[in-house]
């Protein structure tokens, strides 16, 4: 990742609908910025809001779980560190070397690091080929990526408000998004 190896990356993923005979079911749903894994249905009838693509993941929905198997990720860093069902590696994560949080001894990463951690996740369930991967946002961008990463295992992408190419608008906004990261001193 970034050039460096991290130890022991922990993935945190959530998964609705079974697996076919043929894996040929699958779809993976990677997220946008500031979501998580938690992409449909809720933990606990009492929970305000369900995941973030709820209408749309589910029986009978667009993404009918009674066909598909989805697989929605964490991704590395994910800014949901104090949410205890967002378990993945990142910054905030202790580094076994230290006994301490990485912080900003944690590797720079990318969209691609991003994928390469969601592929072992796939490859984990015995999948070669996807049926789809879909995203809204950053999770638009990492589908971009794996269709150049990985085409011969994704069928079709469903990128949603991600331009395949990051132009200045972009960028600036990343900017802004990571600003409130880098001025924490906790961080």
């Amino acid at each position: 990742i970034g050039g460096k190896t991290i130890k022991g990356v922990k993935v945190g993923y959530e998964t609705y609908g079974t697996l076919n005979a043929d894996k040929s079911n699958a779809i993976l749903v990677a997220h946008f910025f500031s979501g998580t894994s938690h992409a449909a249905g809720k933990y606990d009838a009492s929970d305000k809001a369900a995941g973030y693509w709820d209408y749309l993941i589910g029986p009978g929905k667009a993404v009918d779980t009674n066909k598909y198997f989805v697989i929605a990720s964490d991704t590395l860093v994910n800014l949901n560190t104090g949410d205890p069902k967002v378990t993945t590696t990142g910054p905030a994560s202790i580094n076994p070397d230290t006994g301490k949080p990485y912080g900003t001894a944690f590797p720079l990463v990318t969209i691609g690091d991003f994928v390469r951690v969601q592929k072992a996740l796939v490859d984990s369930f015995g999948v070669t080929k996807l049926h789809a991967v879909m995203g809204a946002s950053m999770g638009g961008l990492q589908t971009y990526e794996w269709a150049a990463t990985y085409p011969d295992m994704v069928q079709r992408i469903i990128p949603v408000i991600a331009a395949a190419e990051p132009g200045p608008w972009l960028q600036a906004w990343l900017g802004v998004w990571a600003a409130p990261v880098l001025v924490d001193p906790n961080w």
